[in-house]
Protein backbone atom coordinates (compact mmCIF):
# COMPACT_ATOMS: atom_id res chain seq x y z
CA UNK A 1 0.00 0.00 0.00
CA UNK A 2 1.55 3.38 -0.79
CA UNK A 3 0.75 5.58 2.49
CA UNK A 4 2.57 8.89 0.63
CA UNK A 5 -0.69 11.04 -0.51
CA UNK A 6 -3.01 7.69 -0.35
CA UNK A 7 -5.63 8.96 1.12
CA UNK A 8 -8.40 5.67 -0.41
CA UNK A 9 -7.23 3.59 2.81
CA UNK A 10 -8.35 6.49 5.02
CA UNK A 11 -12.26 6.59 6.23
CA UNK A 12 -11.65 10.82 5.74
CA UNK A 13 -11.08 10.24 2.45
CA UNK A 14 -8.69 12.52 1.41
CA UNK A 15 -10.79 15.45 2.20
CA UNK A 16 -8.41 18.00 3.99
CA UNK A 17 -10.28 17.82 7.51
CA UNK A 18 -9.29 21.31 9.30
CA UNK A 19 -11.00 22.79 6.12
CA UNK A 20 -13.92 20.32 5.57
CA UNK A 21 -14.63 20.13 9.65
CA UNK A 22 -13.69 22.93 11.83
CA UNK A 23 -14.88 22.22 15.27
CA UNK A 24 -12.00 19.53 15.00
CA UNK A 25 -9.44 22.55 14.08
CA UNK A 26 -7.77 21.85 17.70
CA UNK A 27 -7.09 18.26 17.01
CA UNK A 28 -5.71 18.34 13.59
CA UNK A 29 -3.28 21.17 14.85
CA UNK A 30 -2.13 19.20 17.69
CA UNK A 31 -1.46 15.86 14.76
CA UNK A 32 0.14 18.18 12.51
CA UNK A 33 2.47 19.79 15.76
CA UNK A 34 3.28 16.21 16.84
CA UNK A 35 3.94 15.43 12.59
CA UNK A 36 6.73 18.46 12.58
CA UNK A 37 8.18 17.29 15.76
CA UNK A 38 9.10 14.21 14.01
CA UNK A 39 9.82 15.31 10.57
CA UNK A 40 11.80 18.72 11.49
CA UNK A 41 12.92 18.64 15.06
CA UNK A 42 13.65 15.41 17.41
CA UNK A 43 12.52 13.12 14.99
CA UNK A 44 14.72 14.19 12.22
CA UNK A 45 18.14 15.09 14.17
CA UNK A 46 17.90 11.69 16.21
CA UNK A 47 16.82 9.46 14.08
CA UNK A 48 16.14 10.13 10.15
CA UNK A 49 19.85 10.04 8.84
CA UNK A 50 17.89 11.25 5.50
CA UNK A 51 15.73 8.46 5.48
CA UNK A 52 12.19 8.47 4.60
CA UNK A 53 9.98 8.03 8.32
CA UNK A 54 8.83 4.27 7.03
CA UNK A 55 12.76 3.43 6.83
CA UNK A 56 13.63 4.65 10.35
CA UNK A 57 14.67 2.36 13.04
CA UNK A 58 11.62 3.06 14.81
CA UNK A 59 9.90 1.01 12.04
CA UNK A 60 13.03 -1.47 11.70
CA UNK A 61 12.62 -2.19 15.11
CA UNK A 62 9.17 -2.84 15.07
CA UNK A 63 9.92 -5.50 11.93
CA UNK A 64 11.64 -7.27 14.46
CA UNK A 65 9.75 -7.14 17.86
CA UNK A 66 6.18 -5.82 16.28
CA UNK A 67 4.08 -2.68 17.52
CA UNK A 68 4.59 -3.72 21.66
CA UNK A 69 7.95 -1.39 20.46
CA UNK A 70 6.35 1.91 19.61
CA UNK A 71 2.91 1.80 22.08
CA UNK A 72 5.35 0.32 24.81
CA UNK A 73 7.14 4.01 23.76
CA UNK A 74 4.41 6.23 23.92
CA UNK A 75 3.50 4.86 27.34
CA UNK A 76 6.84 5.33 28.60
CA UNK A 77 6.33 8.85 27.16
CA UNK A 78 2.58 9.51 28.91
CA UNK A 79 4.11 8.81 32.00
CA UNK A 80 7.49 10.41 31.75
CA UNK A 81 4.95 13.81 30.87
CA UNK A 82 3.55 13.54 34.61
CA UNK A 83 6.82 14.86 35.99
CA UNK A 84 7.82 17.55 33.46
CA UNK A 85 7.04 20.68 33.07
CA UNK A 86 4.36 21.90 31.27
CA UNK A 87 6.67 22.50 28.14
CA UNK A 88 8.58 19.62 28.78
CA UNK A 89 5.59 16.94 29.07
CA UNK A 90 4.03 19.16 25.99
CA UNK A 91 6.92 17.31 23.74
CA UNK A 92 6.84 13.81 25.57
CA UNK A 93 2.80 13.90 24.45
CA UNK A 94 3.11 14.67 21.13
CA UNK A 95 6.56 12.52 20.72
CA UNK A 96 3.74 9.97 21.86
CA UNK A 97 1.61 11.02 19.38
CA UNK A 98 4.17 9.72 16.86
CA UNK A 99 4.76 6.80 18.61
CA UNK A 100 1.40 5.39 18.00
CA UNK A 101 0.78 6.84 14.84
CA UNK A 102 4.43 4.57 13.67
CA UNK A 103 1.80 1.34 14.92
CA UNK A 104 -0.89 2.13 12.84
CA UNK A 105 1.28 2.95 9.95
CA UNK A 106 3.39 -0.26 10.10
CA UNK A 107 -0.50 -2.29 10.43
CA UNK A 108 -1.42 -0.43 7.52
CA UNK A 109 1.94 -1.10 5.57
CA UNK A 110 1.60 -4.79 6.37
CA UNK A 111 -2.24 -5.40 5.94
CA UNK A 112 -2.49 -8.93 3.73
Amino acid sequence: MNLHNDFSHDPIDGYIPEKSEPDYGPLYDILHEAGLRASESKGKERHSNGKPFTSQPLFTIQAAVGTGFPLGQALKKIQESQRLSPSQARKELLDSIVYIASAIIYEDMNQD
